[in-house]
């Protein structure tokens, strides 16, 4: 049973007072749930509505990897050098996004002097 805060491995931009924008990770199977507490508060839902027949499966740590590669993104870029390493490291980065007009200049102009 997929929520709104799970529905895949990897979600977001998700924004946070205590640690500004950043992308969600969840470890979990994103089609049910793995314990076997039926809290009311959970946000995964109850267990009798997610049971299935087969075994739930987690993603492994390769598709995690893949699939930040697929959506990385860089919050409050500055220079752009985060997203500048990650693409010469074979990362496309989706989105680089901050504030301030003069560093997405700054960082579009580094990205192009680095071939990235």
């Amino acid at each position: 049973m997929p929520t709104i805060l799970f529905d895949s491995t990897i979600f977001g931009p998700v924004s946070s007072r205590r640690l500004g924008v950043s992308l969600g990770v969840n470890l979990l199977p994103v089609d049910r749930k793995l314990c076997s507490f039926d809290c009311v508060y959970c946000e995964c839902g109850l267990n009798a509505s997610s049971r299935r027949a087969a075994p739930a499966a987690m993603p492994t740590r390769a598709e995690v990897a893949a699939l930040l590669r697929e959506r990385l993104l860089d919050m409050g870029t500055g220079s752009g050098i985060l997203a500048i390493a990650a693409g010469m490291l074979g990362a496309k980065p989706e989105t680089v996004v901050d504030i301030d007009p003069h560093c997405l200049t700054c960082a579009q102009e580094n990205a192009e002097r680095n071939g990235v």
